[in-house]
C-alpha cells in the first residue's frame, strides 16, 4: 500500500470520517519507516478532536502491511511508575517473542532496563543491582539499552511505536522519547505520540522537552483542528442515519466546532431530548438558538442544552482524546 491507497475497511462499530490529509502524512512517514528512514511524528489537539482514532487507525495500517504495532498508554490515575509508557511498549514486546534469549537482548545493560521492567529481573535473578536511574550515567546506559533495543527489533520486524496521551507523560519518558529521536533516523521504526497542546503551560513537563524534541530531523508536528461541515454532516450521518436536516448538521458542526467528540455527545442528547429520532430523524422544529443572547434556563431549547453539555464536556472531558 503506498500513501495514496485507500485505507483498509472500517472495522464494525467504528465511526471515522474526513481526515484524508493527515492521514496521508501519517502514511508518509509510515512509508518512510518501512524503508528504513525512521521518525516520530507528534500529534497535536484539544480533547476530542480525534489524536488517538487517528493513530489507532494509522496503527491498523501498519499491522496490514506486516509492522508490528505497540501501544504504550497513560494511566490517569496516580502512582504510576516513571517511563510506563516504555515498560509496556518493552513487555509487550517481549511476551511476543517469549522464548528470545533475554541476557543478549539488552547487554550489559539489562540490570537498568530491569529496574523499568521487573519481568526481566524475574526471569533472570542474577542480574547484578544497578545504580538508581536517577544518575546521569544510569540514566544514559538505559536510554541507550532501549533504543538499541528497539532499533535491533525493527531490523527483524518493523516496529510502529503509539504513546498515547504525551502531555500525561512524566519527565524521564519524555527524554527517553528525545534520546531515541536523535538515534532513530537509520532504523524501520516510527514513533506516533499524541498530546493535548491546550494542556502543555509553561512550567509542564512536556513544554519543557518539546522545543528541543521539535528541533530533531526525524520528528515532525501534526495539528489537529476540528472537521469541516461537510466531514461532520458525513459524521451524523454515520451516527443517525440519512435524515438529518442540513440546518441542523450545521448548528451543530458550528456549535462543537468540528469536535469529533463534541459532536457524538451532542447528538446522544438531542437523541435523549426527543429532537432526534432513532434514525437521525427530527421530530421537532428546527433547533435553531433562540435570539435572545442569555435565555432562561428554563426555556432553554433542546439544542442550547446540548451544547450547555457540550462545551461541559469541553471543560472536563479527561477520556476524551
Amino acid at each position: 500500500m503506498t500513501p495514496e491507497e485507500p485505507s483498509p475497511a472500517e472495522p464494525p462499530g467504528r465511526i471515522f470520517v474526513g481526515r484524508k490529509l493527515e492521514l496521508g502524512e501519517l502514511r508518509v512517514g509510515l512509508h518512510r519507516a518501512l524503508a528504513g528512514r525512521g521518525g516520530v511524528i507528534l500529534v497535536a489537539g484539544e480533547p476530542g478532536i480525534g489524536k488517538s482514532e487517528l493513530a489507532d487507525r494509522l496503527g491498523n495500517e501498519a499491522a496490514s502491511r506486516g509492522a508490528e504495532v505497540l501501544w504504550g498508554r497513560s494511566w490517569e490515575g496516580e502512582g504510576a511508575p516513571p517511563y510506563w509508557r516504555w515498560a509496556q511498549i518493552i513487555r509487550a514486546h517481549l511476551e511476543a517473542g517469549a522464548g528470545a534469549d533475554l541476557a543478549s537482548l539488552f547487554g550489559v545493560a539489562t540490570p537498568y532496563v530491569a529496574q523499568i521492567v521487573p519481568e526481566l529481573r524475574d526471569r533472570l535473578p542474577d542480574l547484578p543491582v544497578p545504580p538508581p536511574l536517577d544518575s546521569e550515567q544510569a540514566r544514559f546506559r538505559l536510554f541507550d539499552a532501549i533504543t538499541t533495543y528497539l532499533k535491533r527489533a525493527a531490523e527483524i520486524r518493523s516496529l510502529v511505536l503509539i504513546l498515547d496521551d504525551l502531555h500525561w507523560a512524566d519527565k524521564p519518558s519524555l527524554l527517553l522519547l528525545r534520546f531515541l529521536a536523535r538515534e532513530m533516523g537509520a532504523s524501520r521504526l516510527l514513533v506516533v505520540a499524541t498530546y493535548r497542546d491546550v494542556e502543555v503551560s509553561r512550567g509542564h513537563p512536556l513544554a519543557e522537552v518539546l522545543p528541543s524534541l521539535r528541533q530533531e530531523r526525524t520528528v515532525e508536528r501534526l495539528l489537529l483542528r476540528g472537521l469541516p461541515e461537510e466531514d461532520v454532516r458525513a459524521m451524523l450521518v454515520a451516527l443517525r442515519g440519512e435524515n438529518v436536516p442540513e440546518t441542523l448538521a450545521r448548528a451543530i458542526s458550528h456549535e462543537t466546532e468540528g469536535n469529533p467528540f463534541f459532536v457524538q455527545e451532542i447528538v446522544r442528547h438531542l437523541v435523549d431530548e426527543g429532537v432526534l429520532g432513532g434514525e437521525g430523524v427530527q421530530r421537532t422544529r428546527d433547533p435553531q438558538p433562540p435570539a435572545s443572547p442569555q435565555p432562561r434556563r428554563d426555556r432553554c431549547t433542546p439544542f442550547e442544552r446540548s451544547r450547555s453539555r457540550a462545551a461541559a464536556g469541553r471543560r472536563s472531558s479527561r477520556g476524551a482524546s
